[in-house]
């Protein structure tokens, strides 16, 4: 089945996938591995976490590249079926949070401060929303038409975006995190950030999350805010955050030794793709 991702300027639905939010399963038995430390990268500027298998995949910029030739392709079969649609440019906003590493929740001040305890703010996704709204059901029906694979063409097939299922470097990055998520490096850095937020007075619900505390009022409220700023200092102050990262990349490292070949394979296949998106986008 195909993840789907929201089209970069509209409306609805389209494939997607490839956040690390929480893989359901991983590929076969957990391999063994060795955790070097500072072997992942967190990166604010992108909310994103920079690692071994990155080097075969799509970054944040690619990805807008992708979208915004994949949106252009669209513009046009509209355009062919007599109406008329311009759609957002996603490479004038953020790139999308959707990518965003929110595995064990905020880790940057910035996004403590601005959405609490809450899911990040994607503003290229509030943009996409507006636009959805006020759009003729008309010409939404006509954008899922093109969507549809008997009619879609063979560029836009190739620039979608693929999750799990379709791409090997997403599903190293999601069972990564899932093998990752049940070592017991990360689940001692857990505990220490668990001790950490419970001196400071806070408690947590197993059965909701291990990773973000129970709180009284909304999560992207005061209280929401505070217990996420407080949050961000004891993933600091404990060393949690790299540690969980670091792990994930030792995961990564036997996922790619495993399946060197065919991710050699992927990443040339990948730099076409993002040949071609900037192909349609100039000529655009």
């Amino acid at each position: 089945m195909k993840a789907v991702r929201v089209l970069a300027a509209t409306v609805a639905v389209l494939v997607l996938s490839g956040c690390v939010a929480g893989p359901d399963a991983a590929d076969g038995e957990r391999p063994a591995v060795e955790i070097v430390p500072d072997a992942a990268v967190l990166d604010e500027a992108t909310g994103t976490m920079r690692g071994p298998i990155d080097t075969y995949g799509l970054d944040p910029r690619e990805r807008r590249l992708l979208d915004r030739a994949s949106d252009l392709l669209i513009e046009d079969c509209v355009h062919r079926s007599g109406r008329e649609l311009t759609l957002i440019d996603v490479l004038q906003y953020p790139p999308s949070t959707q990518w965003s590493l929110n595995y064990f929740g905020p880790w940057t001040t910035e996004r403590a401060a601005r959405t609490g305890l809450a899911p990040p703010a994607d503003d290229r996704a509030e943009a996409s929303r507006a636009e959805d709204e006020a759009m003729p059901a008309d010409t939404y029906a006509a954008i899922m038409d093109c969507l549809d694979p008997e009619v879609m063409t063979e560029e836009a097939a190739v620039l979608e975006q693929r999750g799990p299922e379709e791409s090997l470097v997403e599903r190293g990055r999601s069972s990564s995190f899932h093998w990752a998520s049940e070592d017991a490096v990360w689940q001692e850095a857990l505990g220490r950030l668990q001790g950490c937020m419970g001196d400071r007075g806070y408690v947590y619900d197993a059965s909701r999350s291990p990773y973000l505390p129970t709180i009284t009022g909304e999560p992207d409220g005061e209280a929401g805010i505070r217990a996420a700023l407080d949050h961000v200092e004891c993933l600091g102050e404990t060393g949690a955050a790299q540690t969980f990262v670091d792990v994930v990349a030792a995961y990564q490292v036997a996922f790619i030794t495993e399946n060197e070949g065919a991710l050699v394979a992927e990443e040339k296949e990948t730099r076409e793709r993002v040949a071609l998106a900037e192909r349609v986008i100039s000529e655009h």
